[in-house]
């Protein structure tokens, strides 16, 4: 799936919804932030996971609003002239997405990052990226390593 133009209803994970009406959309939109709001709830966190095996579709939706957040910064910040960002996330619906607790960053992206993060650090220290995988001041970072 070309994620530059999803349509409507691939946002919500569900591609027979492609052509529904704009009141219908909105409704499925609604419906989604209220399973954001029960995810939240349930798991303290608003960073669904995909997939999401406790509901497969709202963990498509979580990666489809992801990819359209990034589409939509990108476009924001081309200084190319590229064509404007005209998909379905709206800055009401980010607003929206972000008052419900919706973490636009992935777990998976954040623990990458705090990792490369943890590994520059190292780097500082020590001259060298070669972390002992049992490294007393950081086994995770020397797993982590060891494994990308």
């Amino acid at each position: 799936m070309h994620m530059s133009s999803v349509g409507e209803g691939e946002e919500f994970g569900d591609p027979d919804q492609n052509e529904a009406p704009v009141g219908e959309r909105e409704k499925l939109f609604q419906r989604r932030l209220e399973q954001l709001a029960e995810f939240v709830s349930d798991h303290g966190h608003g960073s669904i996971p995909t997939p999401y095996d406790d509901d497969p579709s709202l963990g498509v939706w979580a990666a489809n609003i992801r990819r359209q957040y990034v589409l939509r910064t990108e476009a924001e910040e081309d200084e190319e002239g590229r064509a404007p960002y005209t998909g379905y996330l709206t800055p009401s619906r980010i607003s929206r997405l972000q008052r419900a607790g919706f973490d636009f960053l992935s777990l998976t992206e954040a623990q990458f990052r705090l990792r490369l993060a943890e590994l520059r650090e190292f780097k500082e220290d020590y001259g060298h990226c070669m972390v002992p995988q049992h490294w007393d001041g950081n086994p995770g970072l020397g797993m982590w390593v060891l494994n990308i």
